[in-house]
C-alpha cells in the first residue's frame, strides 16, 4: 500500500528508472481494477500496435505486394488505430475476474512503445521509501518470506522513526451457501 500523490483526480506513484548512467523519474498511474464477469475477445492482427508500420506491413500484413483487410483498416487511420490499441490495451490489462473484487485492486502500468522491458533490470523501478504505507502477504506466504520482508522494512524504518507501516493478510472471503 502507498501514499500516492492526486492530480486532476488521479493517483500517481513517483518513482525512479535506471536509463543508462542516470535515473529517469516517472510519475506512474494506479489504475483501478474493473471486475468482470468475463473478458474481451482480443483480434490478434489488429493488436500489433507496438510494431512500426513497415514491420506491419512488411511481416505481417503484406505479402508480395497485396496486403491483408486488416492493413486496409489500420493504414487508413493509424491515428485512430494507435489510440484504439492503447483503449483496448488498459482496458485488458485492467480486467480481472468478478471473483476478485474483494481486492479492490489498482495497478501501476509499466510501459512504453519506445523502451524494451524484456530485461528484468529494466522493470526494476524504486521508490521514496515514505511512500510506502503497508504491506498486504498474500494468504499463501510463507512465515520465512514474511520474516525476510519484515526485517528489510525494519531497517528503512528505524531510519524514519515517525513511519508506521500496516502489515495484513488477508482474509479469502467464504463462498456463498
Amino acid at each position: 500500500m502507498f501514499n500516492a500523490n492526486q492530480h486532476g483526480g488521479d493517483h500517481y506513484l513517483k518513482l525512479s528508472h535506471p536509463n543508462g548512467s542516470r535515473r529517469e523519474k516517472l510519475n506512474l498511474q494506479f489504475h483501478p481494477i474493473n471486475y468482470t464477469k468475463g473478458l474481451e475477445q482480443i483480434p490478434f492482427f489488429q493488436s500489433l500496435g507496438r510494431l512500426t508500420s513497415s514491420t506491419l506491413k512488411s511481416s505481417w500484413y503484406g505479402f508480395e505486394g497485396e496486403f491483408s483487410n486488416c492493413a486496409e483498416d489500420i493504414f487508413s487511420n493509424q491515428e485512430e488505430w494507435r489510440n484504439t490499441y492503447w483503449n483496448n490495451f488498459y482496458r485488458d490489462i485492467t480486467k480481472k475476474s468478478d471473483d476478485w473484487r474483494y481486492e479492490n485492486e489498482h495497478r501501476l502500468i509499466l510501459s512504453s512503445s519506445f523502451n524494451d522491458y524484456t530485461n528484468p533490470a529494466e522493470r526494476s523501478l524504486k521508490y521514496d521509501f515514505s511512500s510506502l504505507d503497508g504491506i498486504i502477504f498474500d494468504i499463501k506466504t510463507s512465515m520465512t518470506d514474511k520474516l525476510e520482508i519484515i526485517k528489510i522494512i525494519e531497517k528503512n524504518v528505524q531510519k524514519k522513526k515517525d513511519q508506521i507501516l500496516s502489515f495484513i493478510r488477508p482474509i479469502t472471503p467464504r463462498a456463498a451457501n
